[in-house]
């Protein structure tokens, strides 16, 4: 399937950006195509799951990362409606922001069942103390090669695949001073 190829290649390259930009940095785990099932407590439907494209997790929150392969133009207007064009038209589309806000949604609600046993083991470094504080910020990303538009301000959650290791690095950096 073309389309889900195009999805493979928009994944593979949001995943070599953060490879490369957190290699060496020991206080950063980056994971990549992240599937959680979830339990029957938070699930909507037996067998019921999240697949978050990455996940990036340093010492005072997370980030996930919703990519993307959108190689000609996506507009957002100031409702939130997402249209993409695709083969000379426009198509609307489901906002991959509120996809990726519901995976952080479902993210916490399993850490917070599970923080018992997670709670005293070490994530970097650190003691767990309970996960309902922990940041869960969202970035969606799109392919480099696409257009991002707006009709008015552009969300601050939509960038290019390029930028993404740059915001991350500013969400962690404003969390440390915060």
């Amino acid at each position: 399937d073309p389309l889900e190829l195009a999805g493979q290649r928009a994944e593979e390259q949001m995943a070599y950006y953060l490879r490369r930009a957190f290699v060496s940095d020991a206080s950063v785990v980056v994971l990549n195509d992240v599937r959680l099932v979830l339990p029957p407590e938070l699930a909507a439907a037996e067998g019921d799951a999240v697949q978050i494209d990455h996940l990036v997790i340093h010492r005072h929150g997370m980030v996930i990362i919703e990519s993307k392969s959108v190689t000609s133009r996506v507009t957002i207007d100031d409702y939130g409606h997402w249209t993409r064009l695709w083969n000379g038209s426009e198509h609307g589309m489901p906002s991959p922001i509120q996809h990726a806000k519901r995976q952080a949604d479902s993210l916490r609600e399993l850490l917070r069942a599970n923080a018992t046993s997670l709670r005293d083991r070490k994530l970097l470094g650190l003691v767990q103390g309970g996960f309902k504080y922990c940041p869960i910020d969202v970035i969606v990303a799109i392919s480099d090669k696409g257009v991002i538009q707006s009709a008015g301000k552009k969300p601050p959650e939509v960038l290019k695949a390029d930028m993404v290791t740059d915001e991350i690095r500013r969400i962690r950096d404003h969390l440390v001073k915060a």
